[in-house]
């Protein structure tokens, strides 16, 4: 899987809590910061939707996979960036309800938009990207509340999981921008999408892998529970 061989280059570019640095989305949660903070942000904000549109584009998987290889550590300089300035700037108990309402604003986008742009089948699949990166981040406070019992593995874990987020978020913002700019895009770069958007899956399991490693109770969630299919198997065997 492609998200395997970014995980070496970027592991120096995350602080020490990767665990609480993945979940904000740079547009809907520049609303939360004051002014000098949120300017900055929206800055930010237009560096990471110039990425997104280099890779849209791209008219053929190979060059979409070559360009995505130059970008994403960009992407995730932004994003680590981006997660500093909403941390020097927010109480830390509001961390989480924030990252929550900017997944909350994306999933929005989608059912507004989503049943127009995509097929039945591929507007289910972006949703349960989202949902899966929403079980995720539920799991977040929890794990940053109680001490791992050995902190080298916890940091190569919660990197994982961090860049697992991004790598799903950046597939994802980028279905976002051609649907709101009504882009028309080839079933292949669209499939490239999709599958990049399932590296939530990992981003799940890394931080269910969270909870267990701090000997947590299992979280229990309102939501249904995440349900890995044959798919979801496979890409987790190629970690």
């Amino acid at each position: 899987m492609a998200l395997a061989t970014f995980k070496e280059e970027q592991i120096k570019a995350v602080s020490d809590s990767p665990f609480l640095s993945a979940g904000f989305a740079e547009k809907a949660t520049s609303h939360s910061l004051n002014k000098e903070f949120a300017d900055i942000a929206l800055g930010m904000a237009t560096q990471v939707d110039k990425i997104a549109l280099r890779l849209l584009h791209c008219t053929t998987i190979e060059e979409f996979q070559e360009l995505r290889k130059e970008q994403f550590p960009i992407f995730v300089n932004l994003s680590k960036a981006f997660s500093n300035l909403v941390l020097a700037s927010i109480p830390p108990s509001a961390v989480g309800r924030i990252a929550q309402e900017s997944l909350v604003n994306t999933e929005q986008e989608f059912v507004s938009q989503g049943p127009i742009y995509l097929s039945d089948d591929d507007y289910k699949e972006v949703l349960f990207s989202i949902s899966t990166l929403k079980s995720a981040q539920k799991l977040i406070p929890q794990i940053i509340s109680a001490k791992p019992s050995n902190e080298i593995e916890d940091q190569k874990l919660s990197v994982d999981y961090f860049i697992a987020t991004i790598y799903s978020k950046m597939h994802l913002h980028c279905l976002q921008i051609a649907m709101a700019e009504s882009m028309s895009l080839n079933r292949g770069i669209l499939e490239v999408l999709l599958e990049g958007m399932r590296a939530s899956v990992m981003a799940y399991a890394y931080a269910r892998a969270g909870i267990e490693f701090r000997g947590l109770p299992k979280y229990e969630d309102d939501q249904e529970e995440v349900i890995w299919d044959e798919e979801d198997q496979a890409l987790a065997n190629a970690e």
